[in-house]
């Protein structure tokens, strides 16, 4: 019988017998510099970090402009190299609107200790490592709750393909040719869970059709905090906090019905978690304030690091349109002429040095 996704991420990563590790979808691919950049990044920091996160760099497969536009890759890169705190990410993932396609996860463009994987397996009840049916999510919840620091830097490390037969874009119900096989993948992803007994936690099953970046994250944190009881399970119990957490769901909720859209799925996720509109509406008000003080200690600590380290901060930024590259191995080859190797090799140099 196939594996449930969930259940493919927990057999993949028991397989790797090496000190570091990647992981990537079939729709991905590595830069053509991985290997050079990922071997600075271990000499120089593998001894004080056990993950190292490298942005996103997006290739767009043909049959996704619908979403996405007609552009191809969406390339950045810099020499960026900060240390993140582990628990303030988790509270600005849990409390602010960023997404954790912007954190690390066990998935595309991050490297990671198999010992870290050893550890959270040891920590776990059950041993395993996921507990949620977005094993994306769950593993940026997991490395927040495991880790006390983690480096992020600006160059990505692979491409995050986006494909017409990915079970994100089939769930969004906006295949632009086949929309029996946009029901019939997402189906089957559901299904596949079921047989493993990997399903939502009911108080979020409206996030299935609200596709919530925001409401996947959490409820994989609602997951595993319950499971193996993590502290960030009081994100869940205490009422204000809670509340809190669902704030920019609120907010999309807020900018749909603005729009006309259908808003019935928000308001049961709401309902089921026991949530107040009347609440929602304070902390509209109220919540900038609540979130100055990890603002404030964020901006010193970046302006610290600026004073003891310099600036040394070179961006590329390179867009190719539809036509000109079809597929990953093209877009390498373009990254490996100059005057964009050059730079890239560079930015791998100070990485190394930082």
């Amino acid at each position: 019988m196939p594996l449930s996704m969930t259940k493919h991420f927990e057999y993949v990563l028991s397989q790797p017998d090496g000190e570091w590790v990647t992981l990537f979808g079939d729709d991905d691919g590595l830069m053509p510099y991985f290997f050079k950049a990922a071997k600075k990044l271990i000499q120089r920091w593998g001894k004080e970090y056990s993950v190292i996160y490298g942005p996103r760099a997006y290739f767009f497969w043909p049959g996704v402009e619908k979403i996405y536009g007609e552009s191809v890759v969406d390339f950045r890169a810099s020499s960026k190299c900060q240390s993140a705190v582990s628990n303030e990410s988790l509270e600005q993932l849990a409390y602010g609107r960023e997404k954790y396609f912007d954190y690390p996860q066990f998935y595309t463009g991050t490297i990671f200790s198999r010992k870290l994987l050893d550890v959270i397996r040891h920590r776990h009840k059950d041993g395993n490592i996921f507990h949620s049916i977005t094993p994306d999510a769950n593993s940026t919840a997991v490395i927040l709750l495991n880790t006390r620091k983690y480096l992020r830097i600006g160059l990505p490390l692979a491409w995050v393909g986006s494909s017409p037969k990915s079970n994100g874009f089939q769930a969004t119900g906006v295949s632009q040719k086949n929309a029996h096989l946009s029901s019939a993948i997402f189906n089957d992803f559901i299904s596949l869970n079921n047989a493993s007994e990997i399903k939502v936690a009911k108080q979020f099953t409206a996030v299935l059709k609200l596709m919530s970046n925001k409401g996947f994250y959490l409820e994989s944190l609602y997951q595993t905090s319950f499971a193996n009881d993590y502290n960030a399970k009081k994100l869940f119990s205490k009422p204000w906090a809670k509340q809190r957490a669902f704030l920019s769901i609120y907010k999309e909720y807020l900018e749909k019905e603005k729009n006309g859209r259908e808003i019935c799925e928000y308001e049961k996720l709401f309902r089921d978690n026991k949530l107040s509109l009347t609440l929602f509406r304070t902390l509209l008000v109220i919540d900038p304030f609540l979130g100055f003080p990890a603002w404030l200690q964020a901006k010193i600590r970046k302006r610290i690091h600026r004073i003891l380290f310099g600036k040394k901060k070179q961006v590329i930024f390179t867009c190719f349109k539809s036509g000109v590259h079809e597929n990953i191995l093209s877009a390498n080859r373009e990254l490996q002429s100059e005057p964009l190797s050059g730079k890239i090799s560079e930015i791998i140099r100070q990485l190394g040095e930082a």
